[in-house]
């Protein structure tokens, strides 16, 4: 699996980028701040993802924050995308957890439902 960053105005002129025969790609929308370091993805063993995500993830997001606060909809393998790899903590109900990244990827077993992410200013 890879992630990818498209920037406004990338692919300008196109459908997006082209896939080849039986290829898929999914698509995130982030609707955070822009200046965000990290993108939460959802419940990565869940097939829409992103409807795991209950709350915050850019909800109440401030700009120019070094943080986020996501609620889940139930705990599990939570994934987000680092691609600058800024992350320096993740904490599900409140305890450091290990972060597994490939990549831009990464992923953290949650045991909770509330997930804290901070990163390098």
């Amino acid at each position: 699996m890879t992630a990818e960053r498209l920037r406004p105005g990338a692919d300008e002129g196109s459908a997006g980028p082209l896939l080849a025969y039986g290829e898929s790609r999914l698509y995130y929308v982030w609707s955070g701040p822009r200046d965000a370091a990290v993108m939460p993805l959802g419940l990565i063993d869940k097939i829409v993802a992103p409807a795991t995500v209950a709350s915050g993830a850019g909800d109440d997001q401030v700009s120019g924050s070094a943080a986020v606060t996501v609620t889940l909809a139930e705990p599990g393998r939570f994934a987000f995308l680092d691609p600058d790899a800024r992350c320096v903590d993740v904490r599900c109900n409140g305890e450091t957890v290990p972060v597994h990244r490939n990549g831009a990827l990464c992923m953290a077993d949650c045991d909770d439902t509330r997930v804290d992410i901070r990163w390098k200013a």
